[in-house]
């Protein structure tokens, strides 16, 4: 706009006797400005489809967008507590309380489970005699066993399954016991 302006008036210094219409000079200034206005629109639009790949580009190699990682669902189906007397529980010396869970699995993808831990009272109390052992799909229900420490106090806890993996530490629902007296 301002090179129009220079050039006009250079012209109109050198041909004194040059008379211009008004209407002209109306349309020079219209037409300039709808000039500037289309330059800094597509100016804009430049600079916004280059930023857009350099996003597309910082997308595309997050590993997190390309591959989920697995998930473990853990349904807590019954709980029961018994002691080492009692048949179809761990048979140990002495006056032990048991906590039999029947536990499903669901797992999308292949995992291996390396160890099974029950959370009460902020401690982890591993299963009885577990191995470790592959899991994809869903699991038939399975019963654990978990030695319950004489320090816990009878009475209702909050407790927590976790299910440690070769993909990482998965936590069932929290849910609550009512442990007896021994």
């Amino acid at each position: 706009m301002g090179v129009a302006a220079a050039v006009i008036g250079s012209i109109l210094d050198i041909c004194t006797g040059l008379t211009v219409p008004v209407w002209i000079w109306m349309t020079i200034a219209l037409l300039g400005l709808i000039i500037a206005m289309f330059l800094a629109f597509h100016q804009v639009r430049l600079s916004r489809d280059r930023l857009e790949e350099q996003l597309d580009d910082k997308r595309s190699d997050t590993p997190i967008l390309k591959k989920p990682s697995p998930v473990l669902y853990i349904e807590i189906r019954e709980h029961r507590f018994s002691s080492s007397a009692t048949p179809g529980f761990p048979s140990t010396k002495g006056t032990v309380i048991w906590l039999r869970l029947l536990v499903q699995f669901n797992a999308p993808k292949t995992m291996l489970i390396e160890a099974i831990e029950l959370n009460l009272g902020g401690k982890r109390i591993p299963a009885n005699d577990y191995k470790s052992s592959k899991l994809s799909g869903i699991s038939l229900p399975t019963y654990f066993y978990f030695e319950i420490p004489n320090s816990v106090t009878p009475g209702e806890h909050p407790v927590q399954l976790t299910v440690l993996t070769d993909a990482g530490e998965w936590c069932s629902d929290e849910f609550r016991i009512t442990l007896p007296q021994r």
